[in-house]
Formats: structure tokens, C-alpha cells, sequence
């Protein structure tokens, strides 16, 4: 079953944004034998792209260590004919390009705080990403555990979150 990304009663409301460029996949890095890993091609050139998007947008830096539940909508470019009945980009990689985004853009310090991510792609003749920033609750999140986690580890769990 697919989480519902909850939110925290007294946070804020989510932020909402459309960036307005055509989706692309995160591609795997090249890693060569000496030196840092790197990107090339097109999504080199997205994410360069998508940085000066959300600088454009302004949008609000979230904390360190502040827990984020993420929406996401790729409106992917459709082809003159349609021979598919679904976009061919894998919705993960689709996912973590714009994740990449964020962080590139000091928009989230680190994308392990995203800890829940409801997406969807579909055709359209206007392509762009639309997104929801939704903070999540600590209590909501050790909520969601709950039912994974045994007695021992829920505590723990708890303990971290200073929860008592």
C-alpha cells in the first residue's frame, strides 16, 4: 500500500511550484578510475537547467533536518503519434533528477530527509514538472513506523525524535 504523505496540523501549508521545462531522468554518473563521479549529456544540461528555474522561483530554503513529503507531476511531451500507452521514463529516475534539483539549488540541504514521494507522469503537449513541498511532523512520521518497527526499535525510534 502507498503511503499518504501526512502532514504535521501546525505546520505550514505546502509550498506549491511548476517548474516550466521537460522532464528528464536522472542518468547514472560516469565513474572514472581516478577522480569524482560526473554526469553528462542531456541530463547535465536539465539540471543546469533546472537550478536556474527554482533560483528564479525564490522559493523558501528548508531547514536542515527538517523531514519533507514530496508531490510530483510530469507532464512528459507527446509524441506526434502516440505508439505507447505510457511515457518511457521511469517515474524513480524521473524522481531523482528533481531531487538532485533541490539540492543543487540549496533549496533542501540533503534529499535523505524526503521521506515520502507520491508521483505520477502523464502525456501532455505542455511539458513541465508541477510539485508540492509538504512538511512533515516528527510525531507523524514516528506514526508512520510505528507499525514496522518492533517495541525495542519504536522506542529507540521515539528517542531519537524527542518523542517521550
Amino acid at each position: 500500500m502507498l503511503p499518504v504523505c501526512p502532514s504535521s496540523p501546525a505546520a505550514q501549508p505546502p509550498v506549491l511550484f511548476t517548474l516550466p521545462i521537460e522532464p528528464v531522468p536522472a542518468s547514472r554518473p560516469q565513474v572514472p578510475r581516478f577522480g569524482k563521479p560526473y554526469y553528462t549529456g542531456a541530463y547535465k544540461s536539465w539540471r543546469s537547467l533546472a537550478g536556474e528555474c527554482i533560483g528564479r522561483l525564490a522559493l523558501p530554503k528548508v531547514p536542515a533536518g527538517m523531514l519533507l513529503g514530496v508531490g510530483l507531476v510530469f507532464y512528459m511531451k507527446a509524441p506526434k503519434t502516440l505508439t505507447a500507452l505510457v511515457p518511457k521514463a521511469d517515474l524513480d529516475n524521473l524522481a531523482k533528477a528533481v531531487f538532485d534539483a533541490l539540492v543543487s539549488a540549496g533549496v533542501v540541504a540533503d534529499d535523505r530527509y524526503i521521506v515520502c514521494e507520491n508521483s505520477g507522469k502523464v502525456w501532455s503537449e505542455r511539458p513541465r514538472i508541477e510539485m508540492e513541498l509538504r512538511h512533515i511532523g516528527v510525531a507523524e512520521w514516528v506514526a508512520m513506523n510505528a507499525g514496522e518497527l518492533s517495541p525495542r526499535q519504536l522506542k529507540q525510534l521515539q528517542k531519537v525524535a524527542g518523542i517521550r
